[in-house]
């Protein structure tokens, strides 16, 4: 399957765009969490605000299920509670990602 990146379409384009931004935020959010533990308190802004609507939901959900509680309780390191904390919005992200390829599907006919 020779899939290049001029077969790929608007859609597909577009959200491997989104995904490609998702996943830096990701990695700067760890990478804070890791290494500069002292100033990392807003060190997840970025993919919080590129999740949006979807963050706000599934922020207030992981906190309903006890997502805080259980990491003062067992959680040892600031990345582990970073990457449990980033696939809490990543069904968000694929959520964006999805209808941003149905929007350049859409543009493309």
């Amino acid at each position: 399957m020779n899939l290049t990146l001029s077969r790929l379409g608007l859609g597909g384009k577009l959200s491997g765009i989104y995904l490609a931004v998702f996943a830096l935020s990701v990695l700067y959010a760890l990478a804070q969490l890791t290494l500069n533990t002292r100033h990392s308190e807003f060190a997840s802004i970025f993919a919080i605000l590129i999740t949006v609507p979807w963050s706000a939901f599934a922020i207030s959900f992981a906190r309903d299920l006890g997502f805080i509680a259980w990491y003062d309780q067992f959680a040892s390191t600031p990345l582990l509670y970073g990457l449990l904390g980033m696939t809490v919005l990543l069904p968000g992200a694929l959520l964006n990602a999805l209808i941003l390829y149905g929007i350049g599907r859409g543009l493309e006919r």
